[in-house]
């Protein structure tokens, strides 16, 4: 038996004080880090993104199609106002020690740093790596300043400034959930809430690893995770997902079958039957080494794309060439779905 003290993320509430604060870490992940903690939060936060899209138009369309194109960047942007009263509520700690700044100037200019370029031992420049959190919202971004230091003047210096922050957004990270408990358990048994969730994408649990590590915590979950990836539980969890999603699939295929049905009659759509047949496709069926098409895959694809140039051709002559497209893409999608599903349910299967 092990005893393991485990930050976990579980389904609790994230305590007050980690929220109302300014939290800035620059090179998060170098041994020449500077974290900044600032207990307040600004009086508004700016955020800007858009979506853009490019209009195509078609011959015999009256209005023209928007096809998405790209994004903008997404960027927050705030102020601050502060005075040498708050110099004791702030903390910045660098090179292993923790202190408070003496004076206004000295907090500014660990802050302007958080703009400066970073330098590898081979003296290659480049932005560094900036973790930013302003209560709910965090991530890693590229952080601009610009100060304004106001009266009152005293000893030599303005005692107020306002610090103007325009982050350029690079990774958006959700904020976990943390607790912290202990359990004696055999480690060949250890799977915790977050691994158990089949929802919990790869990329979410290293955000989650991320954040953890810019809090300070060392843990290593890399290490509970490599335990807990064979329990029969976890594969229990994942091919029951992988088998719903698979099923899924199938409803959508039907749904294709009886929306042609609907418009063209029974009688007249012998040439979707394969979307019936795959009702009741085995798992194996569609497992392929090589990760390619399987056979009846690769037919069905063939087949649909014959019988919707007959439907574009005969049957709906102002569909656009652009909607044929779409539907050959949702349906193709559909299909290789349905395969990856299938080999999914088959290697969480594997041992069981």
């Amino acid at each position: 038996m092990a005893k393991y003290k485990i930050e976990s993320l579980v389904e609790s509430t994230t305590p007050q004080k980690e929220l109302d604060k300014v939290y800035l870490v620059y090179n998060a992940h170098s041994n020449n880090r500077i974290e900044i903690a600032m207990p307040f939060i600004p009086d508004s936060v700016s955020y800007n993104y858009n979506a853009n899209f490019t209009s195509q138009s078609f011959l015999g369309r009256k209005s023209p199609i928007f096809i998405y194109s790209n994004g903008s960047k997404k960027a927050y942007s705030f102020s601050i106002a502060m005075n040498e009263d708050i110099l004791d509520s702030v903390t910045i700690m660098k090179d292993g020690q923790k202190k408070k700044p003496i004076d206004l100037i000295e907090l500014v200019d660990n802050i302007k740093m958080l703009s400066y370029p970073a330098k590898t031992i081979n003296g290659i420049v480049s932005f560094p790596q900036t973790f930013f959190q302003v209560g709910l919202l965090s991530g890693y971004g590229i952080i601009q300043t610009s100060i304004e230091w106001k009266k009152p003047f005293r000893n030599g210096h303005y005692i107020n400034v306002s610090i103007s922050f325009d982050i350029t957004v690079e990774k958006d990270i959700t904020m976990p959930k943390l607790t912290t408990m202990y359990q004696q358990v055999e480690s060949e048994g250890i799977v915790y809430d977050y691994l158990m969730r089949v929802d919990l994408s790869e990329e979410d649990f290293e955000d989650r690893m991320s954040y953890l590590q810019d809090k300070g915590y060392n843990v290593s979950l890399n290490n509970l995770l490599a335990l807990s990836n064979g329990s029969d539980l976890l594969k229990s969890l994942k091919k029951t997902a992988a088998i719903e999603n698979f099923e899924y699939q199938q409803k959508r295929l039907n749904g294709i079958y009886e929306t042609f049905a609907t418009s063209q009659g029974l009688e007249a759509i012998t040439d979707l039957e394969f979307l019936k047949e795959l009702q009741n496709v085995s798992y194996d069926s569609l497992y392929t080494e090589d990760k390619r098409d399987a056979k009846q895959i690769r037919k069905a694809k063939k087949a649909f794309e014959d019988y919707l140039t007959y439907y574009y051709d005969e049957v709906n002559t102002t569909m656009t060439r652009d909607e044929y497209d779409k539907i050959i893409d949702e349906v193709y999608t559909v299909l290789e779905d349905l395969q990856r599903y299938a080999e999914e349910v088959l290697g969480y299967g594997q041992g069981n």
